[in-house]
């Protein structure tokens, strides 16, 4: 079985798990943008393609049995589809290694970088704001009247690199300056090319939003 082989029938196995994901926002559009990024940053990065490829694929499909540490369900599926398929070991490990830290807050594996950005970049810009919405609906108000719009808990890590963390996201506002913190946590220039305008737009966002909110 050649490579453009093994990544439709993954991508077989991700639309079928996809479909009946627990978090809004992670349906198989999400993964395919991811897909596309991730492609565009291997090959900046000169890195194997079909390993971006397949990790992106299945990097969510998790959700399908939990939202909360979807990283690891994803990786437990993914060796469980990886295995069926012609891939060699250390190849399987790679990609099973990258979908389970893609969730958290600094991956540590090259592949894990690429995934991670990969990631991020669909969290920001236009599709962004839209995922917000669809994945927080219903659960989260939309900002704190008292503070309109402010930012919430800003953490560092041990080499001082900011990031919020879930637990800090108190309103839908705050996925927002989630998604603009991302900025700062991406690995590659090609990613933090691609992030310049979405996260423009983001900030224009919320400077208008604040405007209409102090009338």
């Amino acid at each position: 079985m050649n490579r453009a082989e093994i990544i439709r029938r993954v991508e077989d196995e991700t639309r079928i798990l996809l479909a009946k994901s627990k978090s809004g926002g992670h349906d198989f559009s999400h993964t395919n943008r991811v897909r596309i990024y991730a492609k565009i940053i291997a090959k900046s990065m000169n890195y194997d393609l079909f390993k971006a490829e397949l990790a992106a694929l299945l990097h969510d499909i998790g959700n399908s049995v939990q939202r909360e540490k979807h990283g690891h369900y994803s990786a437990k599926l993914s060796n469980k589809i990886l295995s069926n398929h012609d891939i060699s070991e250390n190849t399987r490990k790679e990609i099973i290694t990258a979908v389970e830290e893609h969730d958290k807050i600094f991956a540590k594996t090259l592949l894990g970088k690429i995934l991670q950005d990969a990631d991020k970049l669909d969290s920001m810009g236009p599709i962004g704001i839209m995922r917000m919405f669809e994945h927080n609906l219903g659960k989260l108000p939309l900002y704190n009247p008292r503070k309109t719009f402010s930012p919430p808990r800003i953490r560092k890590d041990s080499r001082s690199r900011c990031f919020i963390h879930k637990k800090d996201v108190k309103y839908i506002s705050d996925v927002f300056y989630m998604a603009i913190c991302f900025e700062k946590m991406l690995n590659f220039r090609t990613s933090k090319i691609m992030a310049r305008e979405k996260i423009k737009i983001m900030k224009d966002f919320i400077r208008i939003v604040k405007k209409e909110l102090s009338m």
